[in-house]
């Protein structure tokens, strides 16, 4: 039995707020989640021998105790006892070590898939404990839907977003998470929102409320965020990461030069901005590679070779494979 090409969806922070830390150390989070197109490839074989193997178009080779790939595999064959293995396949197309949770996602997909292949019944809320001792982002992928994110990942309540394309841009820097919430300047104390808060600025979005861009060729991007009036867009770790990281900070600020006001997903290093439609975000793609590949001296100063790539996306709604998966509770035991 195989599956073939499942989709790993990345996500983006829309906002990040650090509101505490614990004794433990793990920081305290407030945050909107949102699934988007850009996505991995994950195709996964049946094995009868219990063994979990694992190859990747990555050249890099990542150790099994460190892989989430394997390390999500392993754990429900141990939460539920299964003596069938896999082979998986990892298409990467996610960057890593960009704040769009790409690990994190491949992770997701694996339990999905596995616990179809394998039959192992466990329901949703099951997998998602699961994926909680994987990682902070793994149940969110597991949910489903775009998301209100708090505490360390544990609380989650799904949020209806608009439809809105992005355009991703990826820093030639990869960021260690760990270097960024470890930072002793970060921001530890945001001002904790409530979700009802939210509601109310989502009504922005299309009410002629949203401040806009237009770049030389008409094409229009929004240059402030959607949430901006009541304190939402902000990322605390943002700060961190353009004082850490010079090739973030360069893309930064040689987009708002254009009038592109992009902000950070997660710990970095990606940036985003919005678009009204994909059309207009294609064209601002287009564009904006233009004007990095034309030689202008004051875009090459900007820029200066930190820009590794421009991702275009559209907002996902739900998850692929969310329906993979009952609600339901079920008479399976998980130990």
């Amino acid at each position: 039995m195989t599956f073939y090409d499942l989709p790993a969806p990345a996500k983006l922070n829309l906002f990040l707020h650090v509101v505490g830390r614990r004794e433990d150390g793990y920081h305290l989070l407030q945050s909107l989640f949102r699934l988007i197109s850009l996505s991995d490839s994950i195709t996964i074989d049946l094995r009868r021998d219990g063994r979990i193997s694992r190859e990747s178009t990555l050249t890099e080779q990542i150790a099994d105790e460190s892989d989430l790939v394997v390390r999500a595999a392993r754990a429900i064959q141990r939460a539920t006892g299964c003596v069938l293995g896999a082979h998986i396949h990892v298409n990467k197309r996610i960057p890593s070590g960009a704040g769009l949770g790409g690990g994190s996602s491949d992770a997701a997909t694996v339990l999905l898939a596995l616990n179809r292949m394998w039959r192992t019944g466990l329901n949703r809320q099951q997998l998602m404990a699961i994926g909680l001792t994987l990682g902070a982002d793994v149940p969110f992928f597991l949910q489903g839907t775009a998301a209100f994110v708090q505490g360390i990942g544990e609380q989650i309540e799904s949020v209806n977003v608009p439809d809105i394309s992005y355009l991703v841009f990826k820093p030639d820097v990869h960021i260690e998470t760990a270097a960024v919430f470890t930072d002793p300047d970060l921001t530890r104390d945001s001002e904790t929102v409530k979700i009802t808060d939210f509601s109310g600025c989502i009504n922005f979005v299309g009410s002629g409320n949203t401040v806009q861009n237009r770049l030389s060729d008409g094409v229009i991007m929004r240059n402030k965020t959607i949430w901006s009036g009541s304190g939402f867009g902000k990322n605390d770790l943002e700060a961190v990461v353009l004082r850490r990281f010079a090739a973030v900070h360069r893309v930064k600020s040689w987009l708002s030069t254009l009038g592109v006001e992009a902000r950070l997903s997660g710990s970095g290093s990606c940036l985003f901005a919005e678009a009204d439609t994909p059309e207009s975000a294609q064209l601002a793609s287009e564009e904006l590679l233009a004007k990095m590949q034309s030689g202008n001296e004051i875009s090459n100063f900007k820029l200066g070779g930190s820009l590794k790539s421009v991702h275009v996306c559209d907002g996902l709604q739900f998850h692929p494979l969310k329906d993979w998966v009952s609600d339901s509770l079920g008479s399976r035991q998980v130990g």
